[in-house]
């Protein structure tokens, strides 16, 4: 399996270690393959949250399987503050064997990205599909902030006016591409009384209305197509 890291986020060997010892009983730390130049494992004091978030949480769910961290430098051609997910999955196409799941927890404005350059947006699809044929499969985060996004005038619209606030949508990009598998956050919350011996959590969607830090993304793209299987599920 991968993951690519960008904004040149870095991870440590020794937080890896004390988070396996914390919380994976002294499991072996799996075996990591790092790519790109400059690599930024084991930078002492300059581990960052994300980088260290994604890397412990998906070798703590598959142990024993060889990961591959993509230290991607660099950043879009076409708008500097976004990250280069083109020439990533470039990068992974020239490798003979490709882990056979990458998981992306980056995400950009979908109508920020398109309007930045749609054929650099566009351009990443027919690589998402490459990777699919030779059976790699592509999660994506859905993204942290509700359906609203990365929009703040979405997110000052009146929500007590339900009718117009669910005409918007923020969705995040490349998580609305029909090529990747987009994944929403759970967590554990009691929604409802509790009776007798039993006391249960039910698991539902992250909202910040529950106390989470994230609400999961969600919202139809602007840019791609409903899929038909959805018509049923939307029309009601």
């Amino acid at each position: 399996m991968g993951i690519p890291e960008f904004y040149e986020e870095a991870w440590t060997d020794k937080d890896l270690s004390t988070f396996f010892n914390k919380y994976m009983d002294g499991d072996a730390i799996p075996t990591l393959v790092t790519h790109q130049v400059p690599s930024r494992d084991d930078t002492e004091g300059q581990a960052s949250a994300e980088a260290s978030l994604d890397l412990q949480y998906i070798t703590a769910l598959a142990p024993r399987t060889t990961t591959y961290v993509w230290s991607q430098s660099g950043s879009n051609p076409f708008s500097a503050a976004d990250e280069p997910f083109v020439e990533w999955a470039e990068d992974i196409l020239t490798m003979k064997q490709p882990p056979y799941v990458v998981s992306l927890s980056y995400a950009d404005d979908e109508e920020h990205i398109f309007a930045a350059s749609e054929a650099y947006a566009r351009s990443f699809d027919p690589l998402l599909m490459k990777l699919g044929v030779r059976g790699v499969s592509v999660f994506v985060a859905s993204g942290d902030d509700g359906v609203a996004g990365q929009r703040p005038g979405l997110r000052k619209t009146n929500i007590d006016n339900k009718a117009e606030w669910c005409k918007q949508h923020g969705p995040q990009w490349p998580t609305s591409s029909p090529y990747v598998t987009s994944v929403g956050a759970t967590m554990l919350s009691k929604l409802t009384d509790s009776s007798g011996f039993f006391n249960t959590l039910d698991e539902v969607v992250c909202t910040s209305s529950l106390g989470s830090a994230i609400t999961s993304g969600g919202g139809f793209s602007t840019q791609y197509a409903r899929p038909a299987y959805q018509d049923a599920a939307v029309q009601g």
